[in-house]
């Protein structure tokens, strides 16, 4: 499903104004620029769709607040995250956002900016009480989940995880936690912050989740990003935006908004409620 935002047609509606009333557009509203797609990811608080079909989530206040910081024309559309990471290796005008910044990832896309924050670690059931884990090797010794084309899903295989023995990786966040709480799985790797309010919205008990092990390996920023073929102008044009947002305090306001804590350094904004 493409989401056409409601600050495109703004947008569209400005630029006539201009024109019927004789002054000059901005350069980069002469310009014939290509529509930019935004990829996001079902995965609350980032992006998730309520119960009037309507998307909702810190990437889609993002992305309404680069496109008002740059007059682009612009979708927004979710898609499996290893889809969306190809197309955007292999496509131009394909925007990642919050994507986590993985070695693997480092010379495949053009980074434009830090959005937050994880802090990996192996969740259990609260009342798996015997699952004990020291290290990684121990770990091993359970079946554990993530999602298909995660960083944590590159991160599990160079650890000596495989899909025939003890790694489990599935296509969406509500397979994951289903499969945990109906003991199909041992562990999750996640980010046991984002997680929490991923189970509250689906009327699961946060509660009933504990962290067992941190994967500090894993605790890399989510970035905007975008591949090697968007041209250099966007890239700089939306790398501009974004860093615009964060001095402003607007991003901070943007993550405050659904539950997050804006990362250190990032200056401060007003509060806003949802």
């Amino acid at each position: 499903m493409v989401i056409h935002l409601t600050s495109v047609t703004q947008s569209i509606r400005k630029l006539a104004c201009f024109m019927l009333l004789g002054f000059a557009l901005p350069t980069h509203a002469q310009d014939e620029s290509p529509t930019v797609r935004f990829y996001s990811e079902i995965a609350a608080p980032y992006y998730w769709i309520d119960k009037e079909n309507t998307a909702q989530g810190v990437n889609v206040d993002l992305t309404n607040a680069l496109i008002e910081q740059t007059n682009v024309e612009a979708t927004l559309e979710h898609l499996p995250w290893a889809r969306a990471v190809a197309e955007a290796v292999s496509e131009p005008n394909v925007v990642l956002l919050s994507v986590l910044r993985t070695p693997s990832r480092e010379a495949t896309l053009h980074w434009l900016g830090k959005v937050s924050e994880v802090r990996a670690s192996l969740v259990s059931l609260a009342h798996r009480t015997e699952i004990k884990i020291s290290t990684m090797d121990d770990a091993r010794h359970y079946r554990v989940g993530t999602i298909r084309g995660y960083g944590a899903a590159d991160y599990l295989l160079r650890q000596g995880f495989s899909e025939q023995d003890n790694l489990v990786l599935v296509s969406n966040i509500d397979q994951l936690w289903s499969l945990l709480f109906k003991d199909r799985l041992d562990l999750v790797l996640t980010d046991l912050a984002t997680g929490r309010y991923e189970l509250k919205s689906r009327g699961l008990r946060p509660q009933n989740v504990v962290e067992v092990f941190e994967v500090s390996e894993l605790n890399l920023s989510l970035e905007l990003a975008t591949g090697q073929k968007t041209s250099a102008q966007l890239s700089a044009m939306l790398a501009d935006a974004l860093a615009d947002l964060k001095q402003s305090g607007q991003l901070a306001s943007i993550l405050r908004r659904w539950d997050l804590q804006p990362f250190p350094g990032l200056p401060d904004g007003p509060v806003i409620r949802h």
